[in-house]
């Protein structure tokens, strides 16, 4: 798991402390028959529903945390989540911002998470501006925003906030549209070939 944090490390300790906890309380026990495809998809699916509703918990129990003035929490940090499950045959990746995986196939690399990086990302950038959220890179001078028609500092940003990730545990200045639901991608793996997987944050 890499969790890249920010304004404090303290959404990332979070979830690198308790996301082992609750995964071994939502995953399913046992592995599925592997030859029957069923019962694959099937298993396939419960481990999918489990990452995504454990990423969505840590960012609950933070969120309690905060508001209850719990000691030593920054009411402001935030941070990335990129989270590998190997399960027999099954590689699961699910990620929350842009803390990237790939796959290295050795004659090939294949990036196997889904940024949500608002600079790149469509999809993520017609969400937000369709919940009215204003995007706009930083204003030249460094407080906020970019004026309209100015060109700005740096890469798309989300205001109220200013973080450049559509999604991510915490960050609760940035105000509900900052969801921790991740992207969910699930690969079967097979005894033909070795694959390698590479996780890192964004700066590596």
């Amino acid at each position: 798991m890499v969790c890249d944090g920010h304004q404090g490390a303290g959404a990332a300790n979070h979830c690198v402390e308790n996301m082992p906890g609750l995964l071994g309380q939502l995953l399913p026990r046992g592995v599925p028959d592997w030859s029957d495809t069923g019962n694959v998809v099937e298993y396939a699916e419960q481990v999918r529903r489990a990452v995504s509703t454990a990423a969505v918990l840590l960012d609950n129990e933070w969120t309690r945390m905060v508001e209850s003035g719990a000691a030593n929490v920054q009411e402001t940090a935030g941070t990335t989540m990129t989270l590998a499950v190997v399960s027999g045959w099954l590689l699961t990746v699910a990620n929350t911002g842009d803390s990237n995986a790939i796959i290295d196939c050795g004659d090939n690399v294949q990036e196997i998470t889904f940024s949500h990086r608002i600079q790149v990302n469509k999809n993520e950038q017609n969400r937000l501006r369709q919940a009215g959220a204003q995007l706009a890179p930083l204003g030249f001078h460094l407080q906020g925003p970019a004026k309209p028609q100015e060109m700005g500092v740096g890469p798309l940003r989300m205001w109220p906030g200013g973080l450049c990730v559509s999604r991510s545990i915490g960050d609760l200045d940035a105000g509900p549209l900052i969801v921790p639901l991740p992207h969910v991608r699930q690969v079967l793996l097979t005894r033909q070939r070795a694959l390698r997987l590479i996780m890192a944050s964004d700066g590596l």
